[in-house]
This record gives structure tokens, sequence and C-alpha cells, in this order.
């Protein structure tokens, strides 16, 4: 029994909320001073029509007819500002009107010995506190001199009062209490909406406040990682500067050599090696260049496809051939060709075109490389793994070797790179759903894993890879 009165309370509660916002207006849909104004008059109209009756009651006729006249101009003023929004000519009125009906009650309700002394601190009250501040003086100027004259012409013209006391002690206490009460009710309930009102501006300026900060925040971080990419691109520029201005001489060097001078047959077939060599670890550094720019400028997106790994490492072997007859580097492959992935190819080839070159890079010569292709324990995904026995690496270098630290980098042939490898081959498997991983011995090699979903034959991946890179 108790929550159904509850929950009928509560009802009645939300539709006199309603009625209330109904009668004022709401503030997203009329101005605030629009909705002050029509606040005055609900309370001006409710006071008129409470002491209507009691003036009735006392036999004071003359003071009854003013107040219902007064009530039905105040529902007019109301009408003009609560439907027609012209709630500023309505105040001027109103204003005007109030003067005229605390005039005429103080003349004809016992001048200073009734309440008209105690309404003049109501209407104030009302004006001060639902009209702009612009205004203030006006009032606070007309209620000074309203209330003085009509003070000054009891004391001193006496005779202008007709009617200066009640007719019975007994119609004072009402009149007195009955306006006293009043004005308690109206000013709690004004100082109670107007603390409301402060409250929801002061939680709206709070939440603004939030807002501002969260986007201060934001827009710092967004402005410190525009630095810190503004700094790799300047550093990117002064290492390509450097870095591709001496295998440039080094072919240009090679090229006078082989046009001018005279040479053996020998000599030229070796610095022709030399010379592809040369070309094919400057195309190597560039093609990493351009991957790296097309993803940081267009922000390119995979096209996943079945992809046959063998397929995409016999295409990077081709490739790397020569360094690796050069070095005298022995690669050997265990791969299903079965096996069929969920990926885009030529972001894969990159990768593993830069795992492999990383591994021929760091192994010495007459090394070993094993590029193996399985399955994992659960047969969902294809893991690649590519394996050295080159120098190896420690911990404190791993931590940082996918991150985007662009510096030049050799290899055990002084063989040269710009660091962007092995971030465009984290960037590619996460954007692939896939995940990239390697174990590391100082002096004994590295291993690089890759992991990627299968494919099935529906077209689609039998399971989505975590997007992280572990380490």
């Amino acid at each position: 029994m108790n929550h159904h009165n509850k929950y009928d309370s509560g009802k009645l509660l939300i539709k006199a909320l309603e009625f209330w916002n109904w009668l004022i207006g709401k503030p997203d849909a009329i101005t605030r001073e629009n909705v002050a104004f029509n606040t005055i008059s609900v309370f001006t109209i409710a006071l008129l029509l409470v002491l209507l009756p009691i003036n009735i009651y006392f036999g004071l006729r003359v003071v009854a007819l003013m107040l219902l006249l007064a009530a039905m101009l105040q529902i007019y003023f109301y009408y003009l500002s609560r439907f027609k929004q012209r709630y500023k000519k309505s105040m001027g009125l109103y204003a005007g009107m109030s003067y005229v009906i605390l005039t005429i009650n103080f003349v004809y309700n016992a001048g200073s010995d009734g309440p008209t002394i105690y309404l003049f601190f109501l209407t104030y009250l009302l004006l001060i506190a639902f009209t702009h501040q612009r205004y203030h003086w006006l009032w606070t100027v007309l209620h000074i001199a309203v209330s003085s004259i009509l003070l000054s012409l009891e004391h001193y013209f006496p005779l202008a009062i007709p009617i200066k006391s009640y007719d019975l002690a007994s119609y004072r206490f009402i009149d007195l209490t009955t306006c006293f009460v009043i004005i308690i009710i109206c000013i709690y309930t004004v100082t109670s909406y107007l603390r409301n009102i402060y409250e929801q501006e002061k939680s709206l300026a709070e939440h603004h406040a939030e807002q501002i900060s969260g986007q201060n925040s934001r827009i710092q971080l967004q402005n410190n990682e525009l630095k810190r990419l503004n700094s790799e691109h300047i550093k990117l520029i002064s290492i390509l500067a450097h870095d591709l201005r001496n295998p440039l001489n080094a072919i240009t060097g090679v090229l006078e050599i082989l046009t001018k001078d005279a040479i053996t047959d020998e000599k030229r077939k070796r610095l022709k090696s030399e010379l592809l060599y040369l070309s094919k670890n400057t195309s190597d550094m560039l093609s990493n260049l351009l991957s790296w720019t097309s993803r940081q400028i267009k922000g390119i997106q995979p096209t996943l496809v079945m992809v046959s790994p063998i397929e995409v490492i016999s295409q990077v072997l081709n490739i790397q051939a020569l360094l690796a007859a050069k070095k005298k580097i022995r690669i050997c492959t265990d791969i299903d060709p079965q096996v069929e992935i969920f990926a885009d190819f030529d972001m894969l080839e990159l990768v593993l075109r830069n795992l492999v070159n990383n591994a021929l890079k760091f192994t010495t010569v007459e090394g070993e490389i094993h590029i193996r292709v399985d399955l994992d324990e659960g047969r969902k995904n294809g893991i690649i793994s590519i394996s050295d026995n080159g120098i190896g690496m420690g911990d404190e270098y791993i931590h940082q070797l996918f991150n985007a630290n662009i510096s030049s980098t050799y290899g055990t042939d002084n063989e040269k790179g710009i660091g962007l490898g092995l971030f465009l081959c984290k960037e590619f498997i996460l954007a692939q759903h896939g995940k990239i991983w390697l174990e590391s011995t100082p002096g004994y090699g590295t291993v690089f894993y890759i992991s990627l979903p299968l494919f099935d034959m529906q077209g689609k991946a039998t399971s989505l890879v975590e997007n992280t890179a572990r380490f």
C-alpha cells in the first residue's frame, strides 16, 4: 500500500511540475526574461484572487472592485506574455498597474494601519527578482517615491484617507495575518525558485568547465602528438638526406667508372653487382618510406582476401636472393602449401620482405635463415616464423623495436636502414587483425612470429586475432 501511495505521490508531483512549466513556459522555448514575467504574473494573479474575497468580507467594495479589475488586467498581461511573447509591454503595464493598485488599496484600506506598506515589499521583491538588472534602479526609486508620498499624504493631509481604520479589530487581525502569510509564502517560493535556477546554472557551468577541461586535455595531447610527429618528420628528412646521399654517390661513382675507365671484365662484373646491390638497398629504403607516408597521409586500409603464404614467401625470396648470395646465407623453408590465410597480399609481402631483409642484414656471412609456416594449437590461425642465427638482441632493444624509432641502422655488412621497417610490420599486421612478436638471444639469433587468421570456404576469417603486438 505504501509503495502505491509513494508511486501516486510521485505521479502527482511530476504532473504538478509539468503544469507549472506549462504555466510559466520552458526556458528552452522562450527567453528567460519571458519566463520571469510569467512567474510574476502567476504569483500576482494568485495574490489578487486571495485578497479579493477577504476585502468583500470586510465590506471594502471599492478595493474589491479594484482587485477584480486588476486580476482581469493581470490575466490579460499574462496572456500577452505567455502566448504572444510580448513580455516587455506586459512588464511595463504590470509595473504601472501595481503602483495604481497599491495606491488605491492604501487610500481605501486603512492607510498605514492596513497591509499596503507590506505589499510594497512584496511587489518590490517580485520586480527585483524577475526583471532585468538594468530596471532595478527604476523600481527602487519608484517604490521609495510612491510609498513616501502616500505616507506623507496620510501624515500631512489626514482627510485624504477616507478609511483610516477597520470597523473591528478582528478585521485588522485577519487582514494583516492573511497578508503576512501571503508575503512569507511568496518570499519562500521566490527564493526557492531563484535558488533552483542558481543551482542549475552552477551545475551547467561546472559541466561546461569539465567539458572545456576535457577538450583542453585532448587538445594538449593532440598538440604533443603533433609535436612528436613533426619532430619525427624532421628527423626522418635529416636521416634520409644523409643516408640517401651516400648510396647515390656510390652509384654515381660506379657508373662513372663503368662509362669512363677501361676496366677488366671481371672488375666490370663486380662493379655491376655492387651497383645492383646499392640500387636494391636504396630501393628497399624508399619503398618503406613510401609505404609509411602513404599510411600516414591516406590511412590505407587492407584488402583482406585468401592468401597462400608460400606464394608471398617465394616472391620475397626471389627479391632477396642477391643479398643472400652476397653474404652466402642459406635460406631454408618448411611451408605447408595447403595453408591459406586471411590477409592483404601486398601488405603481407612488405612485412615478410622487411623481416627477411632484417634477418639477412643481421646474420653473419655463411649464416642460416629458416622460414616456417604452421598452424596454431587451435588450428584457427596461421603462424609464419622467420628465424636466423645472427647477432640477436637484448631485452632493452626488443621493447622499443616496433616503435617509430627513426634512426640509421646498420647490418653485419654495413647495410643501411632508417628504422621504419619493423614499425611498418607492426602497423600492417595489426591492420590485418593479426599479431607480431619476436624472441631473441644476443649472440644466438632472432625469431620473428606472425599470426594471421585462417581463410575458410565462406571467404572470411575463422578467427580474429587480438590486435596487439606481443613482446
